[in-house]
């Protein structure tokens, strides 16, 4: 077996979750993928900025809605500071056609 067979490249993902029974499961759940692996949390929108610039994932997988802010305009905002080396991952609990047609004119994936 080779050394990237041993050690393979794990995506780092940021959670933005603002419910900490539904973030702590999702780490847990990502955290168990053998390529996969949380850099860092966050339950707000102000909080996921700082731990972007901290952490500098890969990925950032968050709510469609937050009680302190909206999701999308973040990306959106993310989007426009040319964070070119962040994938955004929209997380919806309930499938809703007008909230997954906002994700897809954001260019996220739901």
């Amino acid at each position: 077996m080779s050394i990237a067979e041993k050690n393979p490249v794990r995506t780092r993902i940021l959670v933005l979750e603002e419910h900490p029974l539904i973030r702590h499961g999702i780490i847990d759940y990502l955290n168990s993928q053998p390529d996969m692996i949380v850099c860092g949390q966050a339950d707000n929108i102000r909080e996921a900025r700082d731990k972007i610039a901290e952490c500098k994932p890969r990925l950032l997988l968050t709510a469609m809605r937050l009680g302190t802010g909206d999701s999308l305009e973040f990306v959106k905002t993310l989007k426009g500071e040319n964070q070119v080396c962040l994938s955004l991952c929209v997380l919806l609990l309930r499938k809703q056609s007008s909230q997954s047609a906002r994700c897809a004119r954001a260019q996220t994936v739901t």
